[in-house]
């Protein structure tokens, strides 16, 4: 996976990066992703079944497990991301990217179970995850944070409305900001590294005058 920049960057970009994600997908419609997808359902449901209120001694094979699940979900989130970071205006890109985040929440909701019992596990247990102890260590600084299986599933699925919605929205606009420079207009990410590292101070001064003014705008 690649990101393709403008040669003559950071000094001025006049295009928008361009991702290479024939790593991941070779497009939306690659048959491929239908297939991970009802893989992970599999996956997920199996999982369920396999380890809910079961992990104990199982804890190292259960970690591994989830690992690979989370692998294979993540592929199919970033190409999501990637290419709606690349295009927020495209109405195939929208509700792909969309539906991904449907998929994504539908997938850590039925995995929801599975940290809340670890961080309940006894210390023996826990030792017995060599290969995981930073994670463990990592679950167990937010214990008293986390809530009942019920309502941590709503707190899933709430945030299709709220904080992921309102990145959503945020990017959107975002993308449709422009900011003029001189006798160019530019957007966020053509202009920010005209900001951050044009050798010329004056020419940083007028990139931040023209970002200010268009958050204004906007």
């Amino acid at each position: 996976m690649r990101c393709e920049f403008d040669s003559r960057i950071p000094l001025l970009m006049t295009n928008a990066p361009t991702w290479d994600l024939s790593d991941l997908y070779k497009s939306l419609s690659d048959p491929q992703i239908n297939k991970d997808k009802n893989k992970l359902d599999k996956l997920a449901a199996a999982f369920l079944k396999k380890y809910k209120n079961k992990i104990g001694k199982n804890i190292n094979k259960a970690l591994l497990e989830y690992e690979q699940i989370y692998l294979l979900l993540h592929k199919y989130t970033a190409f999501a991301n990637f290419k709606f970071s690349t295009d927020t205006k495209d109405n195939k890109i929208k509700k792909f990217y969309q539906e991904s985040v449907e998929f994504e929440n539908k997938i850590n909701s039925s995995l929801t179970f599975f940290e809340l019992e670890l961080i309940k596990l006894d210390k023996k247990c826990v030792k017995l995850a060599k290969n995981h102890k930073h994670y463990l260590k990592h679950l167990q600084s937010f214990k008293k944070y986390r809530l009942s299986e019920p309502e941590e599933k709503i707190l899933t699925q709430k945030s299709q409305t709220s904080s992921v919605a309102f990145t959503r929205l945020f990017d959107e606009i975002d993308s449709k900001a422009t900011y003029k420079l001189g006798n160019k207009n530019y957007n966020f990410s053509q202009l920010s590294p005209i900001l951050n590292y044009n050798p010329d101070r004056k020419t940083r001064e007028r990139a931040s005058v023209a970002l200010t003014e268009g958050l204004e705008k906007t």
